[in-house]
């Protein structure tokens, strides 16, 4: 994952939950595998049949994202990095020159 989807999950209010319910989650995924599978792709097929993704438009999104405080940090984490990656090293090391 790269540094920006880092910082911006990071301060997620789902991060928690996650964060929380992972431990437990696992024990029970080792008992029910099978019912586990069963439910997310019940949870799948709904999301198919009733096209979910057509509720909520992709400018209703895109509003919503530039307007969280962490979206600003997170483009800004990966223009560094993006920056640090296209700089190339000094070749004659520090001071010299």
């Amino acid at each position: 994952m790269s540094g920006a989807a880092k910082a911006w999950w990071s301060h997620h209010p789902v991060h928690l939950i996650v964060e929380m319910a992972t431990p437990s989650m696992q024990a029970y995924m080792r008992k029910r595998p099978f019912l586990v599978l069963g439910v997310a792709a019940g949870l799948g097929a709904t999301l198919v049949l009733t096209r979910a993704w057509r509720v909520i438009s992709l400018g209703t999104v895109v509003v919503a994202l530039l307007k969280t405080s962490q979206f600003s940090g997170a483009v800004l984490s990966a223009l560094s990095q993006v920056q640090d990656w296209q700089t190339p090293p000094d070749r004659d090391g520090p001071g010299q020159g």
